[in-house]
């Protein structure tokens, strides 16, 4: 073999040796650790950054929470309760956590306050989120409700509780209105962050106002008790029907 060749071998040799070094180091120092952020199907998803080890592809197509406008009660004294629906539309998928912010307005669209919470919701149901103020029932005269993105979970991972309310009576005391009855925790789980809205309405079926009170939690096949108290307030004590409030509970387990 001629001297010529030789340097020509050894030199393809010794490109291919220095060209393994190079991937080498790439591979392991240099290349990029595939996620399911990084807009490359890469590490066994079904589609780009979904399915397999990342979110299921179906979270991307989840249609968003539907809120209504929020409605509004005002008492003399300045008592303000809002109230908005929230409905997932979403078959298969809660929505295990959203933020919420309902913006309350005066004259002319000023805004007054704006209150912030959180929530949650299962898959095709409707719930109520809720605010209140002490003070603004004179001046609000708009609102409206904006949601947050919202972290899916599917059902299978998630169990909605088994709650009901079993009985509650409506009294007007001297201190106001009062809400009061039990929730029966029919789950397999102990049920906790209980918010429980009370309606109060007209002989007509009209509503008046609402209020919200918390229970922290109820065990499992157990009853727990809830008193809602209302403001006092002269309109709301003459035109209220007991036999007409709603009372709703939800919780999670």
């Amino acid at each position: 073999m001629s001297r010529g060749w030789k340097k020509f071998i050894y030199g393809v040799f010794f490109l291919a040796v220095f060209g393994l070094i190079v991937w080498g180091f790439y591979e392991i120092v240099l290349k990029p650790t595939p996620t399911c952020f990084d807009q490359i199907k890469n590490q066994g998803e079904e589609d780009v950054d979904c399915g397999g080890p990342c979110l299921s592809c179906a979270i991307f197509h989840l249609k968003p929470l539907q809120a209504s406008r929020p409605q509004f009660f005002a008492l003399a004294g300045g008592q303000l309760a809002i109230l908005a629906e929230i409905f997932n539309p979403n078959p298969g998928y809660t929505a295990a956590d959203f933020s919420y912010q309902i913006n309350l307005y005066g004259r002319p669209h000023r805004l007054l306050k704006t209150i912030n919470g959180s929530s949650f919701i299962y898959d095709l149901t409707r719930k109520y989120i809720f605010g209140a103020d002490s003070n603004l029932g004179k001046d609000v005269i708009e609102a409206d409700v904006s949601l947050g993105k919202p972290t899916w979970k599917s059902t299978k991972e998630v169990t909605k509780p088994n709650l009901k309310v079993s009985s509650w009576t409506t009294e007007i005391t001297p201190s106001g209105i009062q809400v009061s009855g039990r929730v029966f925790n029919g789950s397999i789980l102990a049920a906790s962050d209980l918010k429980i809205l009370a309606f109060l309405k007209d002989k007509f079926g009209r509503f008046l106002f609402v209020a919200q009170t918390y229970v922290p939690r109820i065990e499992s096949l157990q009853e727990g008790s809830f008193t809602v108290v209302f403001p006092r307030d002269n309109f709301l004590e003459q035109n209220t029907d007991s036999s007409k409030t709603d009372v709703f509970v939800n919780g999670k387990l």
